[in-house]
């Protein structure tokens, strides 16, 4: 897999690493790359602190309060306009998140130094896949069974169902977008 990654992609994660960080291409560009998709848009977790992704990439930008970072990187994608300089990969901070008040939005994020901890927070089971360098290898981190449900074209929630819900409500109309995506013929 680390062959579809564009080399921007890889570049964030490894000037990550060595910057003493974990970095993992995370959520639906890992999807998309498992089902050999071509991914509109790529984000990365870290256990960097949005601070800290800043000094390593001084030209990004930071506008929100859930740890994503923009950091500006050399076009790639085929659906950037030729006008624009940059594409952008966001770099999200490993965190937990606390209750959603309005079914929307975490009242409260918290960061966090455990990957496992960061995927356990997300939708369904093929937006919690990971993929990076651990242990000197470049590898799928698969927790809870993403990879599989891909297989056998199934949208699970990471967790209880209710509460993935309840969370956020926008969720349903996801689960049924890529359900229906799942089932497009290849």
């Amino acid at each position: 897999m680390k062959h579809s990654i564009p080399q921007p992609v890889i570049d964030v994660i490894q000037t990550l690493n060595k910057a003493g960080f974990e970095a993992f291409a995370v959520g639906g560009c890992v999807r998309d790359l498992t089902l050999d998709r071509t991914p509109k848009d790529w984000d990365v977790t870290t256990d960097a602190t949005p601070e800290k992704v800043i000094e390593i990439f001084p030209d990004s930008f930071y506008e929100n309060d859930f740890g994503t970072v923009g950091v500006k990187v050399p076009r790639f994608l085929a659906t950037t306009p030729t006008d624009k300089e940059h594409d952008i990969v966001e770099i999200t901070t490993y965190r937990i998140e606390s209750e959603y008040t309005d079914k929307r939005r975490p009242k409260e994020v918290k960061f966090t130094t455990s990957l496992e901890q960061d995927l356990a927070r997300r939708d369904f089971t093929v937006n919690a896949l990971a993929y990076g360098p651990k242990d000197g290898e470049w590898q799928l981190i698969d927790l809870f069974g993403g990879e599989t449900d891909l297989k056998n074209k199934i949208i699970r929630t990471v967790g209880n169902p209710e509460e993935r819900f309840n969370e956020d409500a926008l969720r349903l109309m996801r689960a049924v977008r890529f359900y229906a995506e799942l089932r497009e013929p290849e």
